[in-house]
């Protein structure tokens, strides 16, 4: 009792609910067998501590957040106080530096040297030195943008935060020109590139989260959300099967259970949160048997799945329209945040896949989706003259 007591001190004296912070369980596991082993104390497990501190820390959620695709769990709701000792050390797990894909190797000091702007430009002109300075670069970008936006589905962040990303991202390529006057045209154009990833990691991160607080709106009021099931429950899910399913080639069986899944998590309102776990499960369950292997695959596999979604969900927004559902505008919404959803899931996988910035995933998956959209527009083309000469 005695120590439970002095647990729940330790508790009180270096932690505190906040709205929109997280700590990594493991992490704040670590804290206390620390504090234990330095004070002599036998340490509890850690499912005896987790249920402790949720018995402190009232209304504590539990929720799996990560860069690029690296999940773990973390608890939802709480962070270090300001005075805690805990913070002189404490290094928040997703911005750390082993987080970073830039290279990092023991070197001695070269002292206080420094280098003209002629031999710094002369160095920017080695392959090995560009490859370097675009790794850091990439590496800070990635881990701006987490920071800006440390959770795509959050719900406090404030209209004012968003616009503040927003003019960043439109102004940051402006930025860097201004500051590369004179530096070599290559590094130039490298270092310009990376800067359009971050900004437009920015565009999309925010723009995501606009969609799921306008869908969070919505979930939370009963009677639009039981309006929703209503009108489900009336769709003729065969019929969508059989067309969607002729385009797409999908297992009925996985569509079967999607179909349930949806519907019961409209029948018990559940929460954001729910939804968002249930997408990533259902992008984990696609990608699990494609860990090992190459990234084309996984990547492949990754675009295939959307489109069949986006062909889904596109068949179920037509048979809601045809029946003129008075929940349309409530499953438009919800349609777009999980395609988007789904999308940002299957990058992060894929980035994690390649050990790669997800920003430069995003952008490089834009770019292959356009260079399809060109070459269909270029078979159209082509029929339409074969057709028009026959």
């Amino acid at each position: 009792l005695i120590h439970s007591k002095f647990q729940i001190q330790w508790l009180l004296d270096n932690y505190e609910t906040a709205d929109g912070t997280s700590l990594p369980r493991c992490a704040l596991y670590d804290h206390y067998k620390k504090h234990c082993h330095e004070h002599k104390l036998d340490a509890v497990n850690a499912a005896s501590f987790g249920k402790l501190i949720r018995s402190v820390f009232n209304g504590l959620r539990t929720r799996r957040l990560g860069t690029r695709g690296n999940s773990k769990y973390h608890y939802y709701g709480i962070r270090i106080k300001a005075d805690s000792p805990l913070m002189q050390n404490h290094i928040p797990e997703r911005y750390s530096p082993h987080e970073a894909s830039a290279p990092m190797t023991r070197s001695k000091s070269l002292g206080q040297t420094r280098l003209s702007q002629q031999q710094l430009f002369s160095l920017c002109t080695l392959p090995q030195i560009q490859h370097w300075v675009i790794s850091l670069d990439l590496a800070f970008y990635q881990t701006l943008v987490d920071v800006l936006v440390p959770d795509v589905l959050m719900s406090n962040m404030s209209p004012f935060l968003t616009q503040s990303c927003r003019n960043f991202a439109k102004n940051a390529e402006h930025y860097l020109k201004k500051a590369m006057q004179g530096a070599p045209e290559i590094i130039q154009k490298k270092k310009i590139q990376a800067v359009k990833y971050m900004a437009q990691g920015l565009r999309r991160y925010t723009s995501l989260n606009h969609l799921a607080q306008a869908a969070r709106a919505v979930l939370q009021k009963p009677d639009q959300v039981m309006a929703m099931y209503n009108d489900y429950i009336r769709v003729d899910m065969q019929q969508v099967q059989e067309q969607a399913g002729w385009v797409s080639g999908c297992d009925s069986l996985m569509v079967h259970h999607i179909h349930n899944a949806f519907k019961e998590n409209l029948q018990k309102m559940a929460p954001m949160e729910e939804w968002a776990e249930w997408l990533e499960s259902i992008v984990d369950q696609i990608l699990a048997k494609y860990h090992d292997k190459p990234v084309q695959i996984i990547s492949e596999i990754g675009k295939q799945f959307l489109l069949n979604w986006s062909c889904y969900t596109s068949m179920l927004i037509r048979d809601l329209t045809l029946r003129s559902a008075g929940s349309f505008g409530s499953f438009h919404l919800i349609r777009l945040l999980t395609d988007e959803y789904m999308v940002y899931l299957v990058e992060s996988r894929i980035a994690k896949a390649v050990n790669r910035a997800m920003i430069t995933v995003i952008s490089q998956v834009n770019l292959l989706m356009t260079q399809n959209e060109l070459r269909l527009k270029g078979y159209r083309t082509l029929t339409c003259i074969y057709l028009r000469n026959w």
